[in-house]
């Protein structure tokens, strides 16, 4: 019997859960990397418009593909596949509650918000708004930024949505969601507003391609790396729910233990009694749902020993 068990926990320790710990790292560095390039090229930039020797062309892309405050370019693409990201782990999230008979509707709401949430960062949709401000003549004297009047409505209406949903969630994953949005909210709603203080009106597309105040392109950058963060807590805080199993052939998207009630298969430094949040010392490793490699190991190996 000890070298069926030998054999057994060989097999199982084939079996890894492994977080995305490495993967949030490395979109980390790159929001960081994005927030301090994008104002420092556009403030050498924009010191040397006026310089006809230099490559004027080239020099203006630069700046367009790391503005900050621009469209269809690095920062903007950035965002808004973070909050795809986040979009695309709650619905995997909403899957995994779903096939453990938990309510999914909620979390598949918060997949749509997040889903808006890039599609905006991509296209700049909230700017629209400003159409309908101008309509109810209700700009606030806010000029360009007179979307954030009704902007607000809408963030207090999607807020409330968000919160309502949020109640059905885990509590660690409710308050961290809520932390992200709150993070976002500062950056997209009151930086968005302070950085309207120093913005130099100019009519037509020459706001976008004049040279604007050094303190301009500073809070711009503090109100976008705001946003970045909140994008990146929220998708973190969906992240620290799922674990990718490798093993056995197979790749697969598993919710965390704490969600299903057990420890991970394979976890380093674990042993099969340890407690699983939520359970019990000497609780088995298995996954909500089915056997593990060790179980179905062993049942081969008995089943080998009966036939002699």
């Amino acid at each position: 019997m000890a070298q069926v068990d030998d054999v057994g926990a060989g097999a199982a320790a084939q079996v890894r859960e492994t977080g995305f710990g490495p993967a949030l790292r490395a979109l980390a560095v790159v929001a960081a990397v994005l927030v301090v390039l994008g104002p420092v090229v556009r403030i050498l930039v924009d010191a040397v418009l006026v310089d006809p020797s230099l490559p004027q062309a080239w020099l203006a892309e630069a700046r367009r593909q790391t503005d900050l405050d621009g469209e269809a370019n690095l920062p903007a693409t950035f965002s808004a596949a973070l909050f795809g990201l986040v979009a695309l782990g709650l619905l995997a999230l909403a899957g995994l509650r779903r096939a453990a008979g938990q309510r999914a509707r909620p979390v598949v709401v918060l997949a749509v918000v997040a889903a808006y949430l890039g599609l905006d960062e991509a296209c700049e949709l909230h700017e629209s708004l400003a159409l309908v401000a101008d309509h109810l003549h209700a700009t606030a004297g806010l000029a360009n930024f007179a979307w954030l009047v009704p902007g607000v409505a809408l963030a207090a209406v999607g807020g409330a949505v968000v919160l309502r949903s949020a109640r059905a969630l885990p509590p660690r994953l409710r308050r961290r969601l809520v932390v992200a949005g709150a993070v976002f909210l500062l950056g997209a709603v009151v930086l968005e507003y302070a950085s309207s203080l120093f913005l130099v009106d100019l009519p037509g597309t020459e706001e976008l391609t004049a040279a604007q105040p050094v303190a301009y392109v500073l809070v711009n950058a503090l109100e976008e790396g705001t946003e970045m963060v909140g994008a990146l807590l929220a998708l973190a805080a969906v992240l620290a729910e799922l674990r990718l199993r490798v093993g056995g052939g197979e790749v697969a998207l598993v919710a965390a233990p704490a969600l299903r009630g057990g420890a991970a298969v394979g976890r380093t430094g674990g042993s099969p009694t340890d407690p699983s949040p939520g359970g019990t010392p000497g609780a088995s490793r298995r996954p909500a749902g089915g056997s593990t490699v060790h179980d179905q190991a062993q049942s081969d190996l008995r089943g080998r020993e009966g036939a002699r």
